[in-house]
């Protein structure tokens, strides 16, 4: 997966994420009202747990290439803030 790639979906999947934890907070209201408060029914839905995993799966990738960058511009003797050659590239993580 390509790092602008990692960028869309870590933002698709976060966006996801939010939306399923809403729906699962209007759905345990409900159920509360229905069955009680006393009812636990804390099990974390599958489809979010997948989507959690993949979006930590994503963040830890992105921490990589990221890291990866770091250490090949220190050898390279770059800087955060240093401008880079005309044919650009990704910019200096600090």
């Amino acid at each position: 997966m390509s790092y602008g790639r990692m960028l869309e979906e870590e933002s698709r999947l976060s966006a996801e994420i939010e939306e399923l934890l809403a729906t699962a907070e209007r759905l345990d209201a409900a159920e509360d009202e229905r069955f009680g408060a006393a009812v636990r029914g804390d099990e974390i839905p599958a489809e979010l747990r997948r989507r959690e995993d993949r979006l930590a799966a994503i963040r830890a990738a992105k921490e990589r290439s990221e890291a990866q960058q770091r250490r090949m511009d220190d050898e390279r003797g770059r800087a955060p803030g240093q401008e880079r050659p005309a044919r650009g590239g990704r910019p200096y993580y600090s």
